[in-house]
């Protein structure tokens, strides 16, 4: 539930930026709001991809978990440029985005985010976790059955004569 924690918060940032942002002080609070969000979410989604794929296949989840990082940030940067580029308005002789501009990717902001936390919900309910029997390793414990040979052998090839 992490995951669904992080997306609250950043919903609440999104949420207190519609509301006051005519002051730093503002974007400092808010701005603190959307990293605590981000960082709760960063640092659980990768253990819930682990969770679903194959021991064998994390390498390659987590690489195309990275990759839609990528693909989800430039989407976002694109759609917050593309709505403020819609709301100029002139300012000391030259064409800025209008407030309304920001408020409006801020709104956007808070859709996503109470988005994310239902889907995040959705799939935390969707199973129930899968629990050792006492005297049992976690299968997330379980090494890979060549781990401990190749360990030997450097251990050997290096440390020993």
């Amino acid at each position: 539930m992490t995951t669904v924690a992080g997306a609250m918060t950043s919903m609440v940032e999104y949420l207190i930026s519609v509301a006051w942002h005519g002051e730093i002080w503002q974007i400092i609070v808010a701005s603190v709001f959307a990293l605590a969000g981000l960082a709760m979410d960063y640092a659980a989604i990768p253990t819930l991809v682990m969770a679903e794929v194959p021991y064998s296949m994390t390498g390659l989840a987590i690489g195309v978990n990275a990759l839609m990082r990528s693909v989800g940030t430039s989407s976002g940067a694109t759609v917050t440029g593309m709505v403020l580029a819609v709301q100029f308005e002139p300012s000391a002789g030259f064409a800025a985005p209008s407030p309304g501009g920001f408020v409006a990717t801020f709104w956007l902001g808070v859709a996503a985010a109470a988005l994310a936390a239902v889907l995040f919900w959705i799939s935390g309910r969707r199973r129930p976790r899968k629990m050792s029997a006492p005297g049992q390793r976690s299968p997330l414990l379980t090494r890979c059955p060549d781990s401990e040979s190749r360990l030997t052998r450097v251990a050997r090839t290096t440390v020993l004569p």
